[in-house]
């Protein structure tokens, strides 16, 4: 798919009145829920409720004029807190209305994963707990050490890199791992 139908696609979802049930293809852009999803994979979406998300799944939510899909962190009363794999730091806040839906299947060349079979949901329930706790740890030691939001300063940056690799690692193995298993 080319950048231009990539776009046209999203402006198509964007436009178009969904309703439970509804589904759509996107392709992945960008390595912010490696290891999990990589460039040009792509991407079943399923729309839903807000009933039927729960922490730890991917969802696909509208951010101004563009689709992001990233991992559901915290859902308050009436918006929902993502997460990029790939990031200490969860993105702005959204409203549920903005949840276009939840991610069924990741498709890779000929492999595909079935984020709904058992294995994936405890899976990603688990992701979303390291994301959670990854995003609490990281607000607390920006309390202690204002300046770890200065990417600039290189000790911050080491620091940073320091902080985050356990939660890289985990997430790594737990999707490596559940990737080796039969569903």
């Amino acid at each position: 798919m080319s950048a231009s139908t990539h776009h046209d696609t999203v402006v198509e979802i964007l436009n178009k009145k969904l309703v439970p049930g509804d589904q759509f293809r996107l392709r992945v852009t960008s390595r912010s829920m490696m290891p999990l999803l990589e460039p040009n994979d792509f991407i079943l979406v399923e729309t839903c409720t807000q009933n039927q998300i729960h922490r730890g799944d991917l969802i696909t939510i509208r951010r101004h004029n563009d689709i992001v899909t990233h991992r559901l962190v915290n859902i308050g009363q009436n918006t929902v807190l993502t997460k990029g794999d790939h990031s200490p730091l969860p993105d702005a806040p959204v409203k549920s209305k903005d949840v276009l839906g939840r991610v069924n299947k990741i498709e890779r060349g000929t492999f595909s994963l079935n984020l709904r079979s058992p294995k994936w949901t405890i899976s990603n329930r688990l992701l979303g707990a390291v994301g959670w706790l990854e995003m609490i740890l990281f607000r607390i030691v920006s309390k202690i050490i204002p300046s770890i939001y200065n990417p600039g300063n290189k000790f911050i940056k080491g620091l940073t890199r320091l902080f985050v690799a356990p939660f890289r690692i985990m997430n790594w193995v737990i999707v490596k791992s559940m990737s080796q298993l039969q569903d």
